[in-house]
């Protein structure tokens, strides 16, 4: 959608067309195009809004956002930018190409707002052409290692890893943290105990 469709559509749902929070999630499309999308058009894209303009009410940021992630994904809300169906690799690749520019800007863009997610806990595993991402144990401290597993196990999650090593994905870790937090968003698994909490 066009920017002024989407402040359009805000105006009538939320009463304040928002501009702010529609030119922060769509400010890469001029460098990366369509591809623009997976930079800030998830959950993880909204509290960096919230975190840009924090005299502004963060209900109604998440609200617009939402509304606006949504017009665009077809009706799709990622909880984060590995949930989209393409890799930064690749994005970057193609972004390159297009641009008729060296590669790298997107990972070094993505790097810039999320470098937690491009630390050593993360290493690439190549299975049958597909790059997975496993977390190695040696990079856990002991119980954060048991409590992720056992998360993990719980949430029936599974992917082949490298053997001895713990299948994982940012978003996986997220959740994890978020349930050691105690903000659960797995209801049938509140019964677990023994999850370190973070201070």
């Amino acid at each position: 959608m066009r920017q002024e469709d989407h402040e359009a559509k805000a105006l009538a749902t939320f009463g304040r067309e928002c501009t702010f929070v529609h030119e922060f999630l769509d400010q890469y499309f001029s460098a990366y195009g369509p591809y623009h999308r997976i930079v800030l058009h998830h959950q993880r894209g909204i509290e960096l809004i919230k975190t840009a303009f924090p005299n502004e009410d963060p209900d109604l940021i998440e609200k617009v956002a939402i509304q606006h992630i949504r017009d665009d994904l077809h009706g799709s809300m990622p909880h984060d930018w590995w949930e989209f169906d393409t890799t930064i690799e690749y994005l970057d690749h193609v972004i390159s190409k297009k641009c008729k520019r060296p590669p790298g800007r997107l990972l070094e863009r993505m790097k810039k707002l999320y470098p937690e997610d491009f630390n050593a806990r993360k290493r690439p595993w190549t299975v049958q052409g597909k790059t997975m991402y496993y977390i190695r144990k040696a990079d856990l401290a002991d119980p954060e290692r048991e409590a992720f597993q056992k998360f993990l196990v719980a949430t029936c999650r599974n992917a082949p890893v490298p053997p001895g090593e713990i299948p994982g994905s940012t978003a996986w870790w997220h959740d994890y943290q978020a349930f050691a937090r105690g903000e659960d968003p797995y209801l049938g698994i509140k019964a677990m105990s023994g999850f370190p909490k973070e201070d």
